[in-house]
């Protein structure tokens, strides 16, 4: 049933679909007027964020919009498209030209996908990474929350009744097989556009000094007070979610012990990978 209504809202004119991101999230409108009356700008810039699945760019997003400085417009592409990690023609036709936006996505690092950054006018890309071991256990128990967006998913069809060392297999197999690709076809785009790489890590680590980093690299100046009161917002926020979710998400009992003991797994399918990057991304 929701799969049915998930594809039935995409198909939806994408006027009638930019109304209703707004009425689903009240706030954003607020924003939006805010911007439009207060911060418009004839040098708009755009912060655009691609990242894998489960690497944590949620709360990156979060930190940037809780600055106030920039408006997350809504995404009006074919959904089908966009659950292959894809661009359809049409993905940003509702881009706002007077006021700073921040997109942020999953998508690969295709022809088709370069082509449509470079309609749109993107330049520059902030790529996030995590180290892959603690996005296999995050997507492990992501699925095993049910969350809308896996409803109707294929892929994850009786996970649940997979044991706790038959999930991590599936889920560590499936992450290999893609993501080291996603990043090394990233990495090939530095011709295309100008990339900055950072990692799910630094951000925990100093998310002041990561923020300061991407503002600097968007030529962006933004005051350390907004910064410190945007992470100061938003940690709270992830923790009272934290709690929530704690109480309220089903683990098997003995999943907890699996997950522990592949975050610090040495020797994984990930190992050459995790190891050339070490110095860069600093995953501890």
């Amino acid at each position: 049933m929701y799969k049915f209504s998930r594809n039935l809202f995409y198909k939806l004119n994408p006027r009638l679909r930019f109304l209703l991101f707004y009425l689903r999230h009240p706030f954003r409108l607020f924003y939006l007027l805010k911007a439009k009356l207060f911060l418009a700008t004839s040098n708009r810039k755009i912060i655009y964020i691609v990242s894998f699945p489960k690497s944590g760019s949620t709360l990156l997003e979060n930190l940037i919009e809780f600055s106030n400085k920039f408006i997350i417009p809504p995404f009006v592409g074919d959904f089908n498209f966009n659950l292959k990690h894809e661009l359809s023609e049409n993905s940003y036709d509702y881009l706002f030209h007077d006021i700073n936006l921040l997109i942020k996505n999953h998508i690969n690092p295709s022809i088709g996908n370069v082509k449509i950054l470079r309609k749109y006018g993107i330049k520059r890309i902030v790529v996030m990474v995590r180290d892959p071991r603690s996005m296999v256990v995050s997507n492990i128990k992501y699925v095993l929350k049910k969350s809308l967006w896996n409803r109707g998913y294929e892929l994850y069809d009786g996970f649940e009744k997979k044991t706790p060392s038959e999930q991590l297999s599936f889920t560590e197999l499936h992450f290999h097989s893609k993501f080291t690709d996603w990043h090394d076809g990233w990495r090939n785009l530095n011709n295309e556009f100008k990339l900055l790489f950072i990692s799910y890590e630094q951000l925990l680590s100093n998310p002041a000094k990561l923020l300061k980093k991407i503002y600097s690299f968007y030529d962006l100046n933004i005051d350390d007070i907004e910064i410190e009161n945007a992470i100061a917002n938003v940690l709270f926020c992830e923790s009272n979610k934290s709690k929530r979710l704690s109480r309220s998400t089903y683990l098997p009992d003995d999943l907890d012990h699996e997950i522990l003991s592949y975050r610090n797994r040495e020797k994984t399918v990930f190992s050459n990978y995790i190891k050339k990057y070490k110095d860069e991304y600093v995953w501890e």
